[in-house]
């Protein structure tokens, strides 16, 4: 059950992290057709897809200070969550009558 958890939160720790820490939101606002959406990139910065269109590429790391402290923060909570949850399931498994 630990193993599922730590995974569950290491997935969702991903997908946060993809689309604060880079340029996906804008990527996928422009292949949805909106033109005025800036990719952090350029307007020239493309890359040939296989679909045959000229794409931005994607970008990662931090935009500004803010940027890296939600990052530490974020990491923290998962952290505490993560320790909240195993502090119950060994109060769970304390309480429970011993099988003989």
């Amino acid at each position: 059950m630990y193993s599922l958890l730590a995974t569950e939160e290491d997935a969702d720790r991903w997908l946060s992290i993809v689309t604060a820490h880079s340029n996906w939101c804008e990527l996928t606002l422009q292949s949805m057709g909106h033109r005025e959406v800036f990719a952090h990139v350029g307007r020239n910065v493309t890359v040939h897809a296989p679909n045959g269109q000229n794409v931005p590429i994607l970008v990662t790391g931090t935009f500004g200070g803010n940027d890296f402290i939600h990052s530490l923060l974020g990491m923290l909570c998962g952290v505490v969550s993560c320790l909240a949850v195993t502090n119950k399931i060994i109060s769970a498994l304390k309480a429970r009558p011993a099988i003989i």
